[in-house]
């Protein structure tokens, strides 16, 4: 149930800020401040002429693990009070992902440690983070691509 719910939520804040994450369709498997993990399906609208995902789709999958793992943190730590944004991206691919992918983010302890820093002194904090794409084929898990994402932090202006 908590899947459906996470997956429900991320849909309408992709729908009503960012539409094209939302025609991916993604599904949010994984969602605490430990780990968040994002499928995204292989269908036509994400698949190239190679018949594999096509790489802003899998762009667009690590930008969402890596982004829901940072709202994860900024909501349990009760603060609304938080820039972020993505400063750089980096990725390697390894194979084609001739299937639904995974992204996946377990960078808890670095985001953290980030996010007290940033409202601790007020100035911006970079990070990075690993995000890994995986899918399975013939009930084998691979891995098809590691993405590194620079994720820049900071306390928000307060506006009167």
């Amino acid at each position: 149930m908590q899947q459906v719910l996470a997956t429900l939520g991320f849909r309408w804040w992709a729908l009503c800020k960012v539409p094209m994450l939302f025609l991916l369709r993604p599904w949010v498997t994984t969602h605490s401040t430990q780990k968040v993990s994002v499928r995204i399906p292989l269908g036509w609208l994400q698949r190239n002429h190679l018949n594999s995902m096509y790489v802003a789709v899998m762009i667009a999958g690590a930008d969402a693990a890596a982004g829901l793992l940072t709202d994860a943190i900024c909501r349990q730590n009760h603060s609304k009070a938080i820039g972020l944004s993505f400063k750089e991206f980096n990725c390697k691919f390894n194979r084609r992902a001739t299937a639904a992918t995974e992204f996946t983010c377990t960078d808890t302890k670095l985001l953290q440690k980030a996010f007290k820093e940033a409202i601790r002194t007020g100035e911006r904090q970079n990070q990075k983070v690993k995000v890994i794409a995986t899918y399975t084929d013939k009930g084998q898990l691979l891995e098809c691509a590691r993405f590194t994402i620079v994720v820049s932090f900071r306390a928000a202006a307060i506006r009167s």
